[in-house]
């Protein structure tokens, strides 16, 4: 179940990347139809998506043929990667605008919920 404030925040991000998208299409000159289908066309791709931030990035980081070390520019340090991939610690907002950047994640994908992985003793 989705709480008031998850559709909030949920919608306050949507409303951010649209006025982004429709600067960018003006400064474009781009078809405001043609923009539309694409937004369209993206959120159909990201809403049929099974996979949750870490699996996201882990499949966009094989996909590129890195290695886990070259997801330290994104995390902070090599520890980070370690604890947010093994699921002990959730994505930060910093790290999230990084991983939107060089990776090219879309926010709607780094910002879905995901379960961390139960620590011995809890």
């Amino acid at each position: 179940m989705t709480s008031n404030n998850d559709k909030q925040r949920t919608q306050a991000i949507a409303k951010q990347l649209l006025a982004e998208l429709a600067t960018k299409a003006h400064k474009n000159n781009l078809n405001k139809f043609e923009v539309i289908h694409d937004v369209e066309q993206l959120l159909l791709n990201v809403s049929n998506s099974p996979l949750n931030p870490v699996e996201a990035i882990e499949s966009r980081r094989l996909e590129l043929g890195l290695i886990r070390d070259d997801l330290i520019p994104y995390f902070g340090d090599k520890g980070k990667v370690s604890v947010v991939m093994n699921y002990k610690r959730k994505l930060s907002i910093n790290m999230i605008r990084k991983i939107n950047v060089g990776l090219k994640i879309p926010f709607c994908v780094l910002l879905q919920q995901y379960e961390l992985a139960e620590q011995p003793g809890e």
